[in-house]
């Protein structure tokens, strides 16, 4: 029988895992819960800018609940918050990425934006 997870790991996962989400799963997008003058300085292209202090329910009616949702902030404590608030709202598989940007390789954030590219139309 498998092992139940604990609360933490459904919510989160490291920069390797959100990688292979987003290989394996074309409707996966990547929400950016950073401040515009963060994201200005840098950001993985072709992900979404959401503010955590803008953050609206009405936000995230745009994607569906059991679509993959890659949170990613600075170091991973404002994504995690959100992560947690969207699974409270039924989005089954918001996670966190551990590390946030600060934890990407300049390759890792090359083939994420790749990957991104013309999901978010």
């Amino acid at each position: 029988m498998p092992e139940k997870k604990d609360g933490f790991q459904e919510l989160v996962s490291n920069p390797m895992q959100s990688l292979q989400i987003l290989e394996s799963n074309s409707t996966a997008q990547m929400i950016d819960v950073r401040e515009k003058w963060e994201w200005d300085e840098e950001h993985v292209e072709n992900s979404i800018l959401i503010p955590t202090s803008q953050l609206k329910e009405v936000d995230f009616n745009r994607f569906k609940k059991d679509q993959p949702l890659l949170i990613m902030c600075h170091t991973g404590r404002r994504s995690f918050f959100v992560a947690n608030k969207l699974h409270g709202l039924g989005f089954t598989q918001a996670k966190s990425m551990e590390g946030g940007i600060d934890a990407l390789s300049p390759e890792m954030r090359e083939k994420m934006s790749q990957l991104l590219q013309g999901r978010n139309k």
